[in-house]
């Protein structure tokens, strides 16, 4: 990063933008990266859902889930709703494929845990599911209202799986990549990690819209 500029990405200038309690503004050769404020405030999102977890929820695996779907959520809120179906130069699919991509993959993954209520509509799959694109569709697709309407309902489900199970109950494998995944908290565990690679790629068409 260069130096000597008006411009100071410095350890001040991220406590300034991050302690609500600072009532006084930062100078102006303190500039916080706009990166830094949009984690900042995922971060107070996922210490807000630590306290509204239901209790005998695991906190550390459904914490996890819930925390990259309020991630994804937040992200979908910043893109113009016009904006949710093109498919920009360098990307292979569009916001609207991402978001219901997501729901797609978290029911299928969860639908392994035998007392998982699934949630998401069989039709839902096809569309959204991996290695498809938008650019396939020739029948009408839920729109983003209605996948986030589907979306609460299925963070409901797999609160209740978390808070039932305790995490420990021992589901059907599911395998990926080599790897078997076999309790609740395994799978709540890859569905987390699932969404947080698409909140990446909701953030880079956040970025870009805005741009």
């Amino acid at each position: 990063m260069p130096t000597g500029t008006a411009s100071v990405y410095s350890m001040k200038g991220i406590m300034l933008a991050t302690n609500s309690k600072l009532s006084h503004r930062p100078s102006a050769s303190i500039i916080t990266p706009p990166f830094l404020l949009k984690i900042n405030a995922i971060f107070s999102c996922f210490r807000y859902t630590l306290t509204i977890l239901p209790k005998g929820a695991n906190t550390m695996t459904y914490a996890a889930f819930s925390y990259a779907r309020m991630a994804n959520e937040q992200t979908l809120q910043t893109i113009p709703a016009e904006k949710h179906d093109i498919i920009p130069a360098g990307f292979k699919n569009s916001v609207h494929w991402n978001y219901g991509h997501i729901l797609v993959i978290a029911d299928h993954v969860l639908g392994h845990a035998p007392t998982f209520e699934k949630t998401i509509p069989k039709e839902y799959y096809h569309p959204f599911a991996k290695g498809s694109s938008p650019l396939q569709w020739t029948d009408k697709v839920p729109s983003i209202e209605t996948l986030q309407e589907a979306a609460a309902k299925q963070q409901q489900a797999a609160q209740k799986l978390a808070t039932e199970t305790g995490g420990t109950e021992k589901t059907a494998p599911f395998t990926l990549r080599g790897q078997s995944f076999q309790t609740v908290d395994e799978l709540l565990s890859i569905v987390a990690f699932h969404e947080g690679m698409h909140y990446r790629t909701l953030l880079h068409y956040s970025n870009l819209f805005s741009n």
